[in-house]
């Protein structure tokens, strides 16, 4: 069983920690889940909201 697994077979009442190396199977359970995951991208040297596609797509 992944972090993943875990996280959704658990209620969360407190702070959940995910690895950094499980984000992307999070965004890709998300986004098959029908969400569309949106996050922070640098942009002309701002911050700006964008859909993510990957983990790689934050700063």
């Amino acid at each position: 069983m992944t972090a993943l697994d875990r996280a959704a077979a658990e209620p969360v009442d407190r702070s959940v920690v995910i690895p950094a190396e499980s984000l992307d199977a999070l965004l890709a359970a998300l986004r098959d889940g029908g969400y569309q995951v949106w996050g922070a991208q640098e942009r002309d040297g701002a911050l700006a909201l964008a859909p993510l596609a990957a983990a790689a797509d934050l700063p």
